[in-house]
């Protein structure tokens, strides 16, 4: 089956002139007015059936279609306000909620009625929000270190580190922080090289965390514990994180615990996006691939045994033409499926275990031009 859609949209806020040059080589279709969805695939018996939110970049919005590529929701509608670029979400079904970033600061709006139910302040707050179960909004921000040694960091001598935050939505207050800079080392632990996207802060970015996911029930050594899982694309290493006592349980890849590869031995995995557990033991992303010499982009998952210090690759899927140097998701749906974004294309792909393609869809400025998809949910019918 195949489904076209045109939306239009209202007026957009401009982004300010020293960000046009970086904006305008990222982005295809920025200040546009409206979008194309299109559905190229869909095998309805072995898909998983249900709403796809997702968010644009390029266009500033979070959009719900179903399968058939039909809009549901769309954020633009918000007061005919962008939702600023690269912002994380999450849907929570049982609120009825839509948990975000904009313009640097979380929020969450009712999808019935757009109603904001909670606008918090300003917080440098970057890529990923979740809502926990105990009501509370958790979100990525940045803070400034300064008086940073080492060659890597000079001249600035400073730098950005990501710190996770817990917000309460009634009074606003901050109620639970972890500092990446309390438990590692930048001066030994950082990037091969600084990024261009350092260029956009007035201090160099460390880590540029991407993605955290409160997990309430993770078993490790015997023990059940909260934990948050936090993901940092520079550092190619993801952290599992005690959220009782904000200690480190274990940390995998590059500057991790475990899971390094010395050159010339490709690296497990690389510049990745949205890091997400299966099981105690198993952890899907999209693997961007950036640092590896074939750059080739792949939803990813691993297995990890921290006792051992293994980690190992189990399964993966890539198109031939998916290279996203940014952006990308992949989620395990309950059947078994693999949702992948697969951001420069504007497509949001579902697999099967076996790698077929069963739902296929793409959003475009038009059929020539695509937006930029980041970050995606699958929430059943």
């Amino acid at each position: 089956m195949i489904q076209n859609q045109q939306h239009s949209g209202g007026i957009r806020s401009a982004p300010s002139s020293a960000f046009v040059p970086f904006l305008a080589f990222l982005l295809w279709g920025f200040g546009c007015s409206g979008y194309e969805i299109e559905i190229r695939e869909y095998d309805f018996d072995r898909a998983y059936n249900g709403y796809t939110y997702f968010s644009v970049w390029s266009a500033g919005r979070i959009i719900a279609v179903d399968m058939d590529g039909t809009t549901l929701w769309n954020s633009f509608d918000l007061g005919k306000i962008s939702m600023g670029t690269a912002n994380g979400f999450r849907y929570i079904e049982e609120e009825s909620l839509v948990v975000c970033l904009r313009n640097e600061k979380p929020m969450a709006v009712r999808t019935d009625d757009y109603e904001v139910v909670f606008d918090g302040k300003y917080d440098k707050a970057h890529h990923s929000v979740l809502m926990t179960p105990e009501r509370t909004i958790m979100y990525l921000a940045r803070e400034r270190i300064d008086g940073i040694v080492g060659d890597f960091w000079s001249p600035e001598g400073c730098l950005l580190a990501d710190v996770i935050k817990e917000i309460e939505m009634d009074t606003k207050e901050i109620i639970w922080e972890w500092h990446l800079i309390d438990h590692l080392d930048p001066t030994e632990n950082h990037a091969s090289q600084k990024s261009f996207l350092s260029e956009l802060h007035e201090c160099p970015e460390w880590a540029h965390g991407n993605s955290i996911k409160f997990i309430p029930n993770y078993s490790y050594q015997g023990n059940n514990y909260s934990t948050v899982l936090y993901n940092a694309r520079f550092l190619d290493t993801f952290w599992m994180i005690d959220y009782a006592s904000g200690d480190v349980l274990w940390s995998c890849g590059q500057h991790g615990t475990f899971g390094r590869r010395e050159s010339p031995e490709e690296v497990v995995f690389s510049a990745t996006h949205e890091v997400d557990i299966v099981t105690d033991d198993t952890f899907i992303m999209y693997d961007n691939g950036s640092n590896r010499s074939s750059l080739r982009s792949r939803a990813l998952k691993i297995s990890v045994d921290p006792l051992t210090d293994e980690v190992a690759e189990i399964w993966s899927w890539r198109h031939p033409d998916m290279y996203d140097w940014w952006g990308g998701d992949a989620d395990e749906l309950p059947n078994g499926n693999v949702l992948i974004a697969n951001t420069t294309q504007g497509r949001i792909i579902e697999v099967t275990p076996e790698g077929e393609i069963v739902w296929d869809m793409r959003i475009g400025l038009n059929s020539f031009t695509p937006h930029s998809v980041y970050q995606l949910q699958r929430v059943p019918y």
